[in-house]
């Protein structure tokens, strides 16, 4: 499914096993959310969510990472992010900037969203947010980096959580 929500273009897609627990709404809403948490609600900006399996999870993470385990969440920015840059578009720019791809493993969602209080849902929303930060150029290797990462996340949250 493709959604245009304002100047944002969204391509989802969720595994056919997982559309009946999970709908495209649900993860459009929480990466528009994002995006307008960091101010970009007036910039053209594409991006693709796919909602998938443990095993489609698990080799890209292998393949792109070395990493032989499945994970909660991947992203693939379209472009290298520069440090301590801010994301812009020029203001004359006509088309949208394509940021990258997230994919998420509703499996892990799932295990993983007890721990965190979430209902599936609402984790797989969460991952959707930390992964946009993550093709925005935020990471949480360090410390300071994760404290940066996770306000930004957070006030996404708010948001979609409409207070």
């Amino acid at each position: 499914m493709i959604s245009l929500s304002k100047n944002f273009l969204i391509h989802c897609d969720i595994a056919e096993q997982y559309e009946t627990q999970l709908n495209h709404t649900e993860i459009i809403s929480a990466a528009t959310v994002a995006l307008y948490a960091e101010g970009l609600e007036n910039q053209s900006i594409e991006l693709s969510v796919a909602v998938s399996d443990d095993a489609e999870v698990r080799e890209l993470n292998n393949s792109y990472r070395n990493v032989d385990n499945t994970t909660d969440v991947l992203s693939f920015a379209a472009e290298e992010s520069q440090e301590d840059s801010n994301f812009a578009l020029p203001p004359e720019a006509q088309e949208a900037r394509y940021l990258g791809d997230i994919i998420i493993s509703y499996p892990q969602a799932e295990r993983q969203a007890p721990d965190f209080g979430n209902s599936t849902t609402r984790e797989v929303q969460e991952l959707v947010i930390h992964g946009i930060f993550h093709l925005l150029g935020y990471d949480h290797e360090k410390d300071a980096d994760r404290e940066v990462m996770r306000a930004k996340e957070e006030a996404a949250a708010t948001i979609l959580d409409g207070k």
